[in-house]
């Protein structure tokens, strides 16, 4: 029975370490002088030497933080530790075995049953010598526990400790899972405040879901980007002009066409005659200045609404209830270029608003973002793994000067200054973002930590790069479009995420 028991393995599976014995190896490993290092693989993950760190009481086990070198025409998942060696020390017998050989700690390796791998081993057993464990003799069994010893005591090798199991996860992350860019689509949004003064009720606007909204357009560009939507609508409603101008939430509403005309005066043909084509409705979305212009023979539109960071936005007037019947009650006497019947799927409340006791959607600003067109959202990746700047040092040096790793041939390295908040999730920069989300510095950790991994997240760091890109694609002089084509995450997606959302229970 072995008293002490050292080894580097490159891969160690949960399989393999239950065809050693877990039992047999946790209690060589109690001995205060038995430790062990694997490398982090992806093919074996970091669960093995945790979970028999956890039946030892002191730390025993680490594993190597490999940087996953890429040399051309090597295998890719070839370890920079790729030992197989192992020493025992059998005190009873006064011996100390040495196992050298191609072996891997794995089910293929050792057994039993299924398809195995040829492996070599070398043992040799030699006479115990007061010197080899500390390496320091001339002896084979001193020459091995030199190289453990050197393995064991290299900055790259950390405790397989389960508070070590976050620094394992961000290396398994950048190392083996290649992070794609969430699936962005092509969605239309317009924005609308709401028309009066009086309170419109939680469970009013919960009551459009299922019904219809009349949207009248009188511009070509608008009426062509609803025309080609493809039922990928969401409507923005403010409930009043100071909810737009602080930045406040708006309800969104998720949208279908179910009826829409082109008129005789638009670029676009349709098949719909009809002179009053929208009925059944609950609202309406509509510019309503430039409405009473047109039926006078004159010009006229809404005046865009300043927002706190001193961008004007062009908004249409949603009168929700409306006590009109028809489209032609809106209308009058004009001819509208566009008309859409608009019916609403989903109500989404703001999470810093009122709300029904039970909404079935809840949204909270860090979980929307749009993105001007899929390359402006940009993927944040980790370079690696988080580690304090001495230990970084100390970790990129051990790489050049020991093993002569290349640092720009590497996948994983050990990182300190960098932004973890904003890692795994795609940036984008909008000015759309301006209108719902307030007092960003204040609190932006909180907002990027709330944000799911892949999702498409709004920047909102304040910096000279930030503004500068910003105000070249978007000047401020400009003011915001009230329609427009950007791209969300898929609508399902977010739908199904604002259900979720612990916020609305």
């Amino acid at each position: 029975m072995a008293t002490v028991c050292r080894f580097l393995v490159a891969y160690v599976s949960m399989d393999g370490l239950d065809a050693i014995g877990r039992h047999l190896l946790s209690r060589a490993l109690r001995d205060p002088r038995s430790f062990g290092v694997a490398s982090l693989t992806c093919s074996c993950g970091f669960d093995p030497l945790i979970r028999l760190q956890r039946d030892v009481p002191e730390v025993r086990l680490k594993y190597f933080m490999d940087p996953i070198v890429r040399e051309p025409g090597e295998p890719r998942d070839i370890t920079l530790f790729h030992s197989k060696l192992v020493y025992l020390l059998l005190e009873a017998e006064n011996k100390s075995v040495v196992y050298i050989g191609s072996h891997n700690w794995t089910r293929r390796a050792l057994g039993p049953g299924g398809s195995r791998n040829a492996e070599a081993s070398m043992r040799f057993e030699l006479d115990y010598e007061p010197a080899d464990l500390d390496g320091n003799g001339t002896s084979i069994a001193s020459h091995v526990n030199r190289h453990l010893l050197d393995a064991w005591n290299m900055p790259l090798c950390l405790p397989a400790t389960v508070q070590n199991e976050t620094t394992f996860q961000e290396w398994f992350a950048r190392g083996c899972q290649n992070a794609s860019p969430s699936p962005l689509q092509q969605t239309t949004i317009i924005l609308a405040v709401r028309k009066g003064t009086a309170p419109v009720g939680p469970d009013e606007w919960l009551a459009l879901e299922q019904r219809g909204m009349y949207f009248q357009v009188l511009e070509e560009d608008a009426g062509q980007i609803v025309w080609r939507s493809n039922d990928r609508l969401l409507v923005l409603v403010w409930e009043s002009e100071a909810a737009l101008r602080s930045s406040e939430q708006p309800i969104i509403l998720n949208c279908r066409i179910t009826t829409n005309k082109a008129g005789l005066d638009s670029q676009l043909r349709g098949t719909n005659q009809s002179s009053a084509p929208i009925a059944g409705f609950m609202a309406v979305i509509w510019d309503e200045a430039e409405c009473t212009a047109r039926q006078s023979g004159s010009q006229g539109r809404r005046v865009p609404v300043p927002i706190s960071t001193g961008r004007q936005v062009d908004i249409y007037d949603f009168e929700f209830p409306t006590s009109r019947a028809n489209s032609s009650q809106v209308d009058g006497s004009i001819r509208p270029l566009y008309q859409f019947h608009l019916e609403v799927e989903h109500v989404a409340f703001p999470v810093s608003g009122n709300r029904p006791k039970r909404p079935h959607l809840s949204w909270s600003p860090e979980s929307f973002a749009v993105a001007e067109d899929k390359k402006s959202a940009r993927m944040e990746e980790s370079p690696g793994f988080y580690v304090e700047p001495r230990v970084q040092q100390e970790m990129l040096s051990s790489l050049t000067q020991i093993l002569g790793v290349d640092l720009n041939k590497a996948k994983v390295l050990p990182f300190s200054h960098i932004d973890r908040f904003k890692i795994g999730k795609r940036i984008s920069e909008h000015p759309l973002h301006e209108t719902y989300i307030r007092d960003r510095a204040e609190r932006r950790d909180e907002f990027y930590e709330k944000t799911k991994p892949g999702a498409l997240v709004a920047e909102i760091d304040e910096n000279l790069d930030t503004a500068a890109r910003t105000a070249k694609a978007f000047p401020k002089n400009v003011p915001l479009a009230r329609t427009q084509c950007v791209f969300t995450m898929p609508l399902t997606d977010l739908m199904e995420s604002w259900k979720a959302n612990p916020e609305h229970s």
